[in-house]
């Protein structure tokens, strides 16, 4: 079966319901539209549940547009 980790806090938030998507680079499992994937919590090392991937879709980072970030955690820009 397909895994995904994730950090601590953001399993807190997909077993609260607030994180509902997630953004990968250099995607090397493959994941595909209907795949069911583990989800593991990176510390400590734990299975915190399975998902069923409803949508994948593969895009550029300058293509990101606000409604990507529904179900997603936000970030603050730097500035410089």
């Amino acid at each position: 079966m397909k895994t995904l980790k994730f950090e601590s806090h953001l399993a807190d938030m997909i077993l609260a319901g607030a994180k509902r998507s997630t953004w990968r680079m250099f995607d090397d499992k493959d994941l595909q539209t209907g795949d069911i994937v583990e989800l593991w919590r990176r510390s400590p090392l734990e299975p915190i549940g399975q998902a069923e991937l409803t949508l994948v879709y593969e895009k550029a980072i300058k293509e990101i547009a606000k409604e990507d970030y529904d179900g997603h955690e936000t970030y603050l820009a730097k500035r410089r």
